[in-house]
């Protein structure tokens, strides 16, 4: 699914407890112009989208910090707040991360990348023989001239 970004729309959201990652403010109007917050608390902009937010709470997005994820998993956490996932794989190239970004059905996704080991050292031991689990590196700092170090 394509991520729709809507840059001519405001939006606001009455009523709502705000947490904001450190107190709870309640009875607020936020403010999204396009794809930002463009305020907390005042008034409703005329002709802005309004949903009321009674009952409801508002609060920044969850990241889980530590993944080995897939693309049904960054669905799932999205489903339960969780906005961005970080990745500790590194099996997510670049391109997949692009793809990822154009969507709006799925937690984003970020990741350092391949991780180096000595050779054969952990995570190795999680990939057959005939896989190269390097194939889709950016960089390969054995290249480097660093040859003690080796990409899982």
């Amino acid at each position: 699914m394509k991520k729709v970004n809507r840059t001519d729309m405001i939006t606001a959201i009455t009523n709502a407890r705000v947490f904001d990652g450190e107190r709870v403010i309640d009875g607020q109007t936020v403010v999204i112009d396009g794809a930002s917050i463009s305020a907390v608390g005042g008034t409703v902009p005329a002709g802005a989208a309004v949903v009321d937010a009674h009952g409801a709470t508002l609060m920044p997005g969850l990241i889980d910090a530590h993944v080995h994820t897939s693309l049904d998993g960054l669905r799932d956490a999205l489903a339960f707040g969780i906005t961005t996932e970080l990745e500790m794989q590194g099996h997510w190239t670049a391109r997949d991360r692009k793809e990822v970004a154009e969507r709006n059905d799925v937690a984003d996704i970020r990741s350092a990348g391949m991780g180096i080991t000595a050779p054969g050292g952990h995570p190795s031991e999680l990939f057959s023989n005939d896989e190269d689990p390097s194939a889709d590196a950016d960089h390969h700092p054995a290249d480097d001239g660093h040859g003690d170090l080796g990409l899982f």
